[in-house]
């Protein structure tokens, strides 16, 4: 068929590549409730290792007050499809909603990467704390690990994510890359306190690039009885976090950079607490930098 000159192309007249542009498009679950079984170049086409390595089923803008549309929409994907892809999935998408819709029902025994997305903080602890899919998977095969936690309401108790934060690390034997990201829906920003700074140290005492975004005020800012030292870190990013993350990473009081040699820093914060570049202490702890970029013009006199 001359496909160029016929007004009614058939979707099956298309080459692969424009089918796979095609299919990128969709979500996941679309894509595996549409197409999957349509016919076997579908199939091979969509269940193919390159394009499902990284598998991406949130499911929330598809669930339905009917209960009867959902199973017919989920259980074909738990029952059917999962199964045969369980060996070609390297990396997971997952949102609380998911986890026990559609997570456990395998194993996915090539999956050595998850995202943990939109979770609120009392939920994933019980995931965290349970015998469920998600803690053997982190406890024997995951490597990299992103958690980022939304919660609508400021309901749980101070400390929690700390809590969230060290029990990924203690289960979690295989892990070698780990981020991990807050949000309040509510704008209620919570400060990272030094016991968190702590943990990050001891558990990750090869970290070369640390960034902190936080705009909140620390409540504890007397010294910690703990020196901590991050050997390794050379790229330090304090360029959106308010000055009390700079002072207390800069002063040489409570944590030692021997090794920094980027710093990222507003002009104002780095003026504040080097007392104008007179600040020996300070001075010491930034002799090592190579390279000081700025975030905000200098008004020169």
């Amino acid at each position: 068929m001359n496909t160029l000159n016929n007004k009614n192309i058939n979707i099956l007249d298309l080459p692969d590549e424009i089918l796979l542009i095609i299919f990128n498009k969709l979500h996941m679950i679309e894509m595996f409730y549409s197409l999957v079984n349509v016919n076997q170049r579908f199939n091979r086409l969509v269940l193919d290792p390159f394009f499902i390595h990284h598998l991406k089923l949130t499911i929330e803008p598809f669930l339905n007050d009917n209960s009867s549309v959902n199973n017919e929409i989920f259980d074909p994907i738990r029952t059917k499809i999962l199964p045969r892809i369980d060996d070609k999935v390297t990396k997971r998408t997952i949102e609380s909603l998911s986890m026990s819709c559609i997570f456990d029902t395998i194993d996915f025994t090539a999956l050595t990467s998850l995202r943990l997305v939109n979770f609120q903080s009392e939920i994933l602890l019980q995931h965290l704390t349970g015998d469920n899919i998600l803690f053997r998977l982190l406890t024997n095969q995951i490597t990299q690990v992103q958690v980022n936690i939304c919660d609508k309401i400021r309901e749980i108790s101070d400390g929690n994510e700390l809590n969230i934060f060290s029990l990924i690390l203690s289960i979690g034997k295989y892990l070698t890359d780990v981020t991990f990201s807050q949000w309040w829906l509510d704008q209620d920003v919570r400060p990272f306190e030094n016991d968190l700074f702590k943990i990050i140290s001891q558990d990750f005492s090869f970290l070369q690039r640390l960034s902190i975004d936080n705009r909140k005020s620390q409540k504890t800012k007397q010294h910690s009885s703990t020196f901590i030292t991050f050997p390794h870190l050379y790229k330090f990013d304090v360029s959106n976090a308010h000055i009390d993350y700079a002072v207390e990473f800069l002063s040489d009081k409570n944590i030692s950079l021997p090794r920094l040699t980027y710093l990222f820093i507003e002009y104002d914060t780095l003026a504040t607490i080097t007392k104008c570049f007179t600040n020996d202490i300070a001075r010491r702890t930034c002799a090592p930098i190579k390279a000081l970029i700025i975030t905000e013009g200098i008004v020169r006199p």
